[in-house]
């Protein structure tokens, strides 16, 4: 399964993708996560620092290209095209590309960086939606088996739905807290996912009533809730050792309920059916505001 966890800034979507990586670890899963968030927070909480040595995706991009036998990239829109003839990934066996920018954790853990935050970006000449340009591909061309999860943390807010590079992941969890500015984010982030044809799911975090307000009820996201988690010292520390057996059942009970209702599709489908509306080539769908 791949998802990414998508919010408002500070709303703790580092901190549950690294929540969920390590109970997925703990349930016997092998797992693959991408920080691909400015500031590189789930990085420095598996106590990896960028520095000018860290093998960042960002800093692998001829090799990314040189894996797809694309010589030039005028267009990575147009290049969604030609997704199903491009090579694939793998993490078993690894691919090349991927073994150069995985970072092993811990166990059967490992990390890559996207590295949007590293000083180097200052010069590239390129926003940071074209660096994070080569997720809308490598997601989608990834092949893992069933023991295997992804797991992204994006950058917050919706630009990396707005662009589609999160259009090759099996769902979306945007992580709220219970407040009406994190909650308008979500609302926006859940109709782009509906636009790009994603399993939406939606979980409260750094909850202290187990109570959800009116606020989330009166913005119609109540059917997208699978849960919410607690406030916890363990999180905020990033100690795992430390984190509640309450915090742990409720994300793995949040997790089960993705695994469940989401459904293996051909990604590379949605996104050239994302592209195709980016492009002005089909009109916006009628259910989406």
């Amino acid at each position: 399964m791949k998802i990414a966890f998508v919010g408002k800034g500070g709303s703790g979507k580092s901190s549950l993708a690294w929540l969920a990586m390590h109970v997925m670890a703990l349930d016997g899963r092998r797992v693959f996560g991408i920080d691909a968030d400015h500031n590189m927070d789930l990085a420095a909480q598996f106590g990896i620092f960028v520095d000018d040595t860290t093998p960042t995706m960002h800093r692998r991009f001829k090799q990314f290209v040189a894996h797809l036998g694309v010589t030039s990239i005028d267009s990575w829109s147009h290049l969604s095209k030609t997704l199903d003839t491009l090579p694939r990934f793998s993490l078993s066996p690894v691919d090349q590309f991927t073994e150069q920018v995985a970072i092993r954790t811990h166990g059967d853990t490992a990390l890559a960086i996207l590295g949007l935050g590293g000083h180097e970006v200052l010069t590239s000449g390129k926003c940071a939606h074209g660096i994070a340009a080569p997720l809308k591909f490598y997601l989608p061309l990834l092949d893992i088996d069933d023991t295997t999860d992804v797991v992204v943390d994006s950058v917050a807010g919706t630009d990396m739905m707005n662009y589609g590079l999160l259009t090759g992941c099996d769902a979306i969890i945007g992580v709220a807290e219970d407040h009406p500015n994190s909650l308008r984010v979500i609302e926006n982030i859940r109709r782009l996912a509906v636009l790009a044809n994603i399993p939406f799911f939606i979980v409260i975090n750094k909850n202290n009533t187990s109570v959800i307000t009116s606020e989330v009820t009166t913005k119609d996201l109540m059917p997208s809730m699978i849960g919410y988690i607690p406030l916890d010292a363990g999180i905020k520390n990033s100690a795992f050792e430390s984190v509640s057996s309450v915090a742990i059942d409720h994300i793995r009970k949040a997790l089960s309920t993705v695994r469940a209702q989401v459904k293996k599709v051909d990604n590379k489908k949605r996104v050239r059916a994302f592209e195709a509306i980016r492009r002005k080539e089909v009109p916006l769908p009628a259910n989406v505001a």
